[in-house]
């Protein structure tokens, strides 16, 4: 028993030297979840007072740490404002270092109940702290930026905002495919990521094919555009390069009057590779051996984060459900010229083609699983179709004519 007091009160005071300049607390924290002994780490800085505050997480990315992500990929940046700005910092451990962001064809990934993970840390921090419910964000690098994605999609009555850096969504997902309700999402794509490609396709595919595949950087700002029934153009600005030795530049997209006020700010970071933003420079070890390649300067990425977060409140209104439907392959010859409006849509959607000499066909829908949910048969001929989408939840579609 002595020893073992002994090696509780080491750890303790290594967590104090490492804040010694505040009274903040950093503690190493966990609990059992199906059947897991689940590690998390908490800061909890000295400016927090007896209101409801914020709440922030950070999931670190495929094989990584929380300890890594807290004190290496951000720089402890996230830690510095929150003492600052009054919040509580969380940074969760993935079992065996990944997070279950959904890739169905992520054959050694997770199949862990991550989401449930983190509904029982905000259940545990809500028994000890005065969690403001309305202000609870997440944010996560690479594999853990695909499971912020995961979480705003399943999580949207919880989160206020997410901020994936380095994550696109699933190509193939295993989860659902639409969120409940609005909530605002920020995203960063490295237009020369080898991990997550940014034309989307096999994820690290230096590596084979094992790890699954994901969106282009296009198609997942498309897939938010979508969901929060945002139709306008963005506002499109350039982050100063004040680095001009980090070989890239930031492209900011702003996408406002999203159902509810949500929006989505997008940074595409050109000549930027799979790197989370920060001050201190990229080694040549991370930019070619570990094929990372170049680390943006220009932009803080937890101080972006934080600007975008602060004001987002949970929106608790309820999604519209829109359908977005895609070929799933070229149409048939005397399919040509098909139209499938309104596209979104919400009660139904009509499938119209040039030719009439259609006597018998079927149009199968297919979820972003690659499930088919629906099939509309034409049993006379007749140049259109209509599908009825009312009780079809909210997402996109991909149809196939035969």
């Amino acid at each position: 028993m002595f020893k073992i007091i002994k090696i509780v009160i080491f750890i303790f005071i290594i967590i104090i030297a490492i804040n010694k300049n505040t009274l903040a607390v950093l503690l190493q924290s966990s609990l059992q979840h199906d059947g897991n002994v689940r590690e998390y780490i908490v800061y909890k800085p000295d400016s927090l007072v007896n209101t409801p505050c914020p709440l922030i997480f950070m999931f670190h990315g495929g094989g990584g740490t929380n300890y890594q992500v807290m004190s290496k990929t951000a720089e402890n940046r996230w830690n510095e404002l929150a003492d600052q700005n009054s919040f509580i910092m969380v940074y969760p451990q993935g079992l065996n270092k990944n997070w279950n962001d959904c890739r169905a064809d992520h054959t050694i990934g997770s199949n862990e109940d991550d989401v449930g993970f983190i509904d029982a840390i905000i259940t545990s921090l809500n028994a000890h702290y005065i969690i403001d419910s309305n202000k609870i964000y997440a944010c996560g690098m690479s594999n853990g930026g695909i499971f912020s994605f995961r979480l705003a999609i399943e999580r949207s009555d919880i989160f206020a905002a997410i901020f994936s850096c380095a994550g696109a969504l699933p190509a193939v997902s295993k989860c659902p495919n639409s969120p409940s309700s609005p909530i605002s999402i920020m995203y960063l794509a490295g237009t020369e990521d080898q991990y997550i490609p940014y034309a989307g396709g096999v994820v690290a595919p230096f590596l084979g094919t094992e790890h699954g595949s994901v969106l282009s950087a296009e198609d997942s700002v498309n897939y938010w555009k979508t969901h929060l029934q945002i139709s306008e153009t963005p506002k499109i600005n350039s982050i100063p390069n004040i680095v001009d030795t980090d070989g890239s530049t930031v492209v900011t997209y702003t996408y406002t009057q999203g159902a509810g006020g949500s929006d989505i700010k997008y940074y595409e970071v050109i000549g930027g590779g799979h790197a989370w933003p920060a001050a201190t420079p990229s080694t040549i070890f991370e930019e070619i051996t570990l094929k990372l390649g170049k680390k943006n300067q220009d932009m803080l990425a937890c101080d972006e984060a934080w600007t975008f977060f602060h004001n987002k409140n949970r929106i608790l209104n309820t999604l519209t459900p829109t359908i977005t439907l895609t070929p799933l392959i070229e149409p048939l010859l005397f399919f040509k010229e098909i139209t499938a409006y309104p596209n979104p849509a919400d009660q139904q959607l009509k499938f119209q083609w040039l030719y009439q000499n259609v006597e018998k066909a079927k149009v199968n829908i297919y979820n972003f699983c690659g499930e088919c949910i629906s099939t509309v048969q034409v049993n006379q001929p007749g140049m259109s179709l209509t599908w009825k989408t009312k009780d079809i939840p909210s997402g996109c579609y991909f149809y196939q004519i035969k």
